[in-house]
């Protein structure tokens, strides 16, 4: 785990630089990640003795912790990652966009660092980087695996657009711009290009 990752206790609010685990209700198990050859995200189902287990004594495994970051930029390693396929692209152009790039790693990095401690609301926009492989969940826009009706997740080891995922409540038990409490906390991901 790195340095200014934080296991909070169950009970407080959820906050940027947080590491939770991420529970599938539908599969009934946690996000989990291994390095293969690529990063590989899946739904593993684990045992716990009564379902209150389940939700104070989460798995300790590195391949389940994922650290809550704020919305990143990605302008910059867009316009990089395609003039680098093409041909045609003059040194110069692909110098500035290589520096522009890196003013945007460090724009993100700062914020990573000036959010780190704040308290994470309902219709905030976040990213969720798997500790282990420091990789991105990231939504393609594929069918999944193993269940035809929703979209693919994969991991992305520099997060695009479609990492963005908002925290946006259910049944109407909560308000938007309400701080997020552990205990409440069930994780439906949907990104922002879902309607």
């Amino acid at each position: 785990m790195d340095d200014d990752a934080e296991v909070r206790n169950l009970g407080n609010d959820i906050k940027y630089g947080d590491v939770i685990v991420i529970h599938d209700p539908i599969n009934h198990g946690y996000f989990t990640a291994r390095l293969q050859k690529k990063c590989h995200l899946m739904v593993e189902e684990l045992e716990f003795p009564t379902r209150q287990h389940m939700f104070t004594s989460p798995p300790e495994s590195m391949d389940c912790l994922f650290k809550v970051t704020p919305k990143l930029f990605y302008a910059a390693q867009s316009e990089y990652n395609s003039l680098m396929k093409r041909d045609d692209v003059e040194e110069e152009v692909l110098a500035e966009a290589k520096k522009e790039r890196a003013k945007e790693l460090q724009i993100n990095a700062g914020l990573c660092r000036k959010f780190r401690g704040v308290a994470v609301y309902f219709g905030s926009c976040v990213q969720f980087l798997h500790l282990k492989t420091n990789c991105y969940i990231t939504m393609v826009k594929e069918q999944a695996d193993a269940d035809s009706e929703r979209l693919k997740l994969i991991l992305d080891e520099a997060g695009n657009e479609n990492s963005w995922f908002f925290f946006n409540i259910a049944y109407k038990t909560m308000k938007m711009g309400a701080n997020i409490p552990y205990k409440v906390l069930t994780l439906t991901l949907k990104n922002h290009h879902e309607t």
